[in-house]
């Protein structure tokens, strides 16, 4: 799921799910805006125009809550998008502490 989160009316019941269908030690991936990077706030402040009108961020901590009330574990971070404007590609850094890009992986519990 790559930024899809921000547009979900229950991240419960759709992570529950994933975790339903997936086999035992399955994995979900979730690419995610974290609320509290600097292009999410950029979003967040213009509400009022574009795709991210209705968008509704989570922070990074927030959405691992949920992803272990689904009945995840097991989790790893990465991040990337470290400035506003990056030149050239930027290397994912392990964590999720300054990216305003985060990859999540999470284990579905045995």
């Amino acid at each position: 799921m790559v930024t899809v989160d921000c547009f979900l009316n229950d991240l419960k019941k759709a992570y529950h799910e994933a975790n339903r269908i997936l086999t035992k030690e399955g994995r979900i991936i979730i690419g995610m805006l974290h609320k509290d990077g600097p292009i999410a706030q950029k979003y967040m402040n213009k509400k009022e125009i574009g795709v991210y009108q209705n968008a509704n961020f989570h922070t990074v901590n927030e959405t691992i809550d949920v992803l272990k009330a689904s009945g995840f574990s097991y989790f790893n971070t990465c991040q990337t998008l470290f400035s506003m404007n990056p030149e050239g590609v930027e290397t994912p850094k392990p964590t999720h502490d300054q990216g305003s890009f985060v990859a999540i992986e999470a284990i579905k519990s045995a």
